[in-house]
């Protein structure tokens, strides 16, 4: 899918933020807010206290640098406070693969 524009000035770098379960990707700018960038493409993430607080929000993601053609490892976001990242070509959000929590379908 092709990335649509998210916001912001078109002088700055941006970079794609690719939601994998949608199939959906934006361009985004470095320092937004990654629930506001989905809020505005119309990914709907789970959330609970906005604050960072209780994991409600908790994504996976995978960044993708300059010189990369793969995704790295991923790490756990709260998307509540969590920013697109500088440095960057393309992350990926994903939900949590999480065996445990998710073997009792409380997800």
């Amino acid at each position: 899918m092709a990335p649509s524009h998210v916001g912001g000035s078109s002088d700055q770098d941006t970079v794609t933020v690719y939601f994998v379960d949608e199939d959906v990707a934006v361009e985004a700018f470095p320092g937004e807010n990654l629930l506001e960038v989905s809020l505005k493409c119309g990914v709907g993430i789970t959330t609970g206290c906005l604050s960072g607080s209780c994991g409600s929000c908790e994504m996976e993601m995978k960044k993708v640098l300059v010189d990369e053609l793969q995704p790295g490892t991923a790490r756990v976001v709260r998307t509540c406070i969590g920013v697109v990242p500088r440095g960057v070509k393309r992350i990926e959000i994903s939900t949590i693969q999480d065996p445990i929590w998710g073997a009792d379908q409380w997800i």
